[in-house]
Order: C-alpha cells, then structure tokens, then sequence
C-alpha cells in the first residue's frame, strides 16, 4: 500500500510540475507516507539506545526527537508482537533479535512518540483481518498502553462499536476488547465516541452492506446471505458466479465498459474503472488456470505497476493476466474483481462449516481445527480481505476441477461451489 500511493503522488507531482512550478523540490512523498519499516530504523538510529546485556532502554544523549506528532497508522491490527519484532530477518539488527528486548511494534512507536511533549496515534482498524503469523491485532496496542507504567498518561479514544470477538487478539496474548474497555474506563483515561467508527462503507459505495454480506458468508450462515444479498445488495452491487475463469474475464471487461458509460461510481462518467484478479496466498493449484502465488520479495516492486499503469502494460491489473494475494492488495481496492476461490477453503456440507487445506506439492493437506487454529483464522481472514477489495461487484470463480488430477478433483471444489449457488447469486 505504501508503495502504491508513494508511487501515484510521484507520478501526479511529476505530471503538475509545471503549475507548482518551485513547490515540487519542496514536497517529500517520503515524508507524507512511509513504511512502518523505516520508521522503526529511524528510532534504532537516532533516539533508541538498547542495552542488549540488561534488556533496558534509553533516549540517545542528544538525540533528535520525532518531528511527527501525528501518526495514521493504517491497517493497525497488522502491527507486529514481540515474537515477530525479534524473529531473524524482520529487522537487520542484531540486538532486535534478544529474548530481553522489550517491545511489540506499538511498544517501540509508543515509547518513541512519548518522548515528545505531545503525540497522537490515529490507528486506522479493519475487524477480523490480520492475516499473518505476528499480526498482534488491536488489543496489543490497548495492552502496551495498559501495562507500561510510561504510558499511562496517555488517553484512549474509542468508537462504541469496538467490540465483539472480531477485534479480540486471537494468540491469547492479550485481554479482550470489553476488559480494557472495563480497565481504561476505571482509570479515567477512556472516551467512548459514535463519531470514531466508519457507519457506511466507502469501498463499496453504493450498499454499506458487503461488508456485513461477507461477514455472514464466511460464518456459514446462508440464511443471512440470502436475504442480505437479495433485499439489500443486488441491482445495487452485483456478485457473479462462475466455473470458468475466461467467462469472468469476460464479465469484468463487459463491466468496466458499462460502467465507464453509465458513471456508476459516483454518478459521473469517469475517467478510469478499475479491474483485477486476485486470489489466496494459499491457492496453489490455480497454475492450472493461468495464476501463480506470487511472493511478496519477488514481486512487491512490481505492485504499483499493478495498480496504476494502463490496460495496454501486461503487468497491469487490467490486462487480467497477473493475480494478486491478500498481502499485496489489504488496503488497496479495485473497482471490480474476480476472485479466485481454490481448496484450500472448502465448505463442509455437512458440518456447515470451512474446512482448511495446506498443499505440499503433492497433495492437499488438512489444518487440524484444536491445534492450528490460529492458522485458520488467518485463512479465513485472507478470504475476507479477497471479498471486500472491489467496490462496485466481483465474480467468484471457484473452478471445475479436473478428473485426471488428484489435487484439483472436482469434488473438491463442488461443495464451496454449491454452497455459494445457494446463497442465489447469478451464475455466468
């Protein structure tokens, strides 16, 4: 995501050039938008000072403290624990890889930001969609603020809709939602705002209810579904169905045209619409097809390109040629989207449930439900992030399979495909 939007405000400044004249040597993209990443190394460097022997932490002498007051930390669910802070190969610093070292990622960002006189973090939070190993969610930024003695002149702002199981942390790392509510509250140092939670859903603008659609499709309740996606969301955001990626294909091209003529976006006819594919990290056997996993170091440079060069690059999404996974577009969105649906989601009819699947290369492998289920969390959460990425329809394909290859049998995808049928979406 920071790559995509540092990419289109280099391109927009580079093409006004000319009208702000002297103000573009003075504007840094860098400056405005910024990888978590590089923040981090910029408080190792100028203000941290660690001692690896005791595990303790200090300002630098004479260190240059944030000129940031302000940070917007999107996708805040997302911020590392102290597991994944320490883990080889996250950071480049040794001394960040000590059992002592005392801080998840809003630890450090706290710690860094209290220096200061003042600071305010706006943590920007999507319910329900860490989607990897390390993610600590929403509730280690309430425990870090809970726990550390350092911290607690700091005041919590809260939207009363922050609750329910969807943003408790799902390692066991933390208290829930409710109980820091409980504890903040008690302390005097928690407000309660309407005004902190997003009521209408801006992705998909023309029905609030995807999300909420999406939500009860991945609970398994049809019922919900059904009446949701008839009564609510259909002739307003159309979901197709299909076996055949070429029909999507064709679906999205013919729907980018209308809706390039109509202006369903924003009631005007606009300039550009949107279009792309995507699929799970975990949907291995979609080669067959045309798609491919790709991994985020052999392809996070190529993203932008993705997202904003035209139908006419074979690297763009509108070429349809190119399927991303959950970690490239979370953030992001397209106007309209096929979404790839492979086995390793299955809906078990008979248990009305999912069912969860690793492949080895040789075959599909269950995710057994009482020991990983945090992995299957982070499976299902893929899948909510894939489903909520276009704003005015998609198509799911979910494939037919293959007689003659064991790890795409058709009755493998059958039930999910059935599944979603029942729900009454129109089948292409």
């Amino acid at each position: 995501m920071v790559a995509v939007l540092t990419t289109a405000l280099k391109r927009d400044l580079n093409k006004y050039k000319k009208q702000l004249k002297n103000a573009t040597n003075e504007i840094s993209v860098e400056s405005i938008i910024r990888g978590a990443y590089g923040y981090k190394k910029e408080i190792f460097e100028k203000r941290l000072n660690y001692n690896v022997g005791e595990g303790t932490v200090s300002l630098k002498d004479n260190a240059e403290l944030s000129s940031q007051h302000v940070l917007i930390f999107d996708e805040a669910q997302r911020a590392w624990n102290k597991a994944k802070m320490i883990r080889p190969g996250q950071s480049g610093k040794k001394y960040w890889q000590e059992e002592k070292f005392p801080f998840s990622e809003p630890g450090l960002l706290l710690w860094d930001m209290n220096q200061c006189d003042w600071g305010v973090f706006v943590c920007l939070v999507g319910g329900g969609q860490e989607i990897h190993t390390g993610e600590a969610g929403i509730c280690e930024w309430l425990r870090t603020l809970e726990e550390t003695p350092e911290l607690k002149n700091w005041h919590i702002y809260m939207s009363d809709e922050f609750r329910g199981d969807v943003y408790n942390s799902k390692d066991g790392s933390a208290k829930t939602i409710e109980e820091y509510r409980k504890i903040f509250e008690g302390e005097n140092r928690l407000t309660i705002s309407k005004n902190l939670h997003l009521t209408a859903c801006q992705r998909s603008n023309r029905t609030e209810k995807v999300s909420t659609f999406v939500e009860e499709l991945l609970n398994c309740n049809a019922e919900k579904c059904r009446s949701l996606y008839h009564d609510e969301i259909k002739g307003k955001y159309q979901i197709y169905l299909t076996r055949d990626i070429e029909k999507a294909k064709a679906k999205l091209r013919k729907r980018k045209s209308e809706t390039l003529n109509k202006g369903y976006i924003d009631g005007e006819n606009d300039e550009e619409v949107r279009i792309g594919i995507l699929m799970s990290s975990k949907a291995a056997r979609m080669r067959p097809l045309g798609y491919e996993i790709k991994k985020e170091s052999q392809y996070k440079d190529k993203v932008p390109s993705w997202f904003l060069d035209s139908d006419d690059t074979v690297i763009s999404s509108d070429f349809l040629e190119i399927a991303l996974n959950e970690f490239f577009v979370q953030g992001l969105e397209l106007d309209l989207a096929a979404i790839l649906w492979d086995a390793d989601l299955r809906y078990n009819e008979q248990n009305n449930e999912w069912d969860y699947f690793d492949f080895n290369d040789r075959y599909w492998s269950p995710i057994n439900k009482s020991e990983q289920e945090l992995k299957r969390s982070y499976m299902k959460n893929a899948y909510r992030v894939l489903l909520t990425r276009a704003r005015i329809g998609m198509v799911i394909v979910v494939p037919e399979g293959s007689s003659v290859d064991k790890t795409r049998a058709p009755e493998i995808y059958n039930s999910t495909y059935q599944y979603l049928k029942s729900i009454g979406l129109e089948e292409i």
